[in-house]
């Protein structure tokens, strides 16, 4: 009975907080200006040849005809989201650790904290709006992504998942 009075309530609500992480790491990583990129040169005998070059930001000094993107807004807006829901999950992880000690400890917690700590330094980015992200932090944040959804779910698959019912 307890647990269907009160562990719904902390379950669910975990649940929301890490799928607000989990959206708006997709948003800022969909939104940010990748280092590099495959620009098409030309065809050649119908095998298309590409050449990877190194993207730049736009800024106030930029000519008309460079081919420099610019940063959305959305870049900035999930960046710092995810920065907060990161920070708020690792207290979370923390406190965790602190209060069941050696039950903690397992595969799925220790993912959990590199997958915050990661996204941090990934997303720790949105504080230089001139400069395109550097391809180590590119790389991590792709994993960070891919990492972030299969953890979701896990979350979602676990057999304690608490069901309303209409009575």
């Amino acid at each position: 009975w307890k647990w269907t009075a009160y562990g719904r309530h902390f379950y669910y609500g975990n649940l929301f907080l890490y799928a607000l992480y989990l959206v708006f790491l997709t948003i800022y990583t969909l939104f940010q200006v990748p280092p590099y990129y495959a620009k098409f040169l030309e065809e050649d005998n119908g095998q298309a040849k590409y050449e990877m070059t190194n993207n730049c930001l736009k800024s106030n000094d930029a000519t008309e005809n460079t081919e420099c993107v610019e940063k959305s807004v959305w870049v900035f807006i999930s960046g710092i989201i995810t920065l907060i829901a990161s920070a708020i999950r690792i207290v979370i992880e923390i406190l965790q650790l602190w209060y069941q000690k050696h039950k903690y400890i397992s595969l799925q917690n220790f993912v959990e904290l590199a997958l915050f700590a990661l996204s941090i330094f990934f997303t720790a980015n949105v504080f230089y709006a001139s400069e395109v992200i550097s391809p180590t932090a590119w790389q991590i944040g792709v994993f960070c992504l891919l990492i972030a959804w299969m953890n979701f779910m896990m979350f979602l698959k676990k057999k304690k998942v608490p069901t309303a019912t209409l009575r």
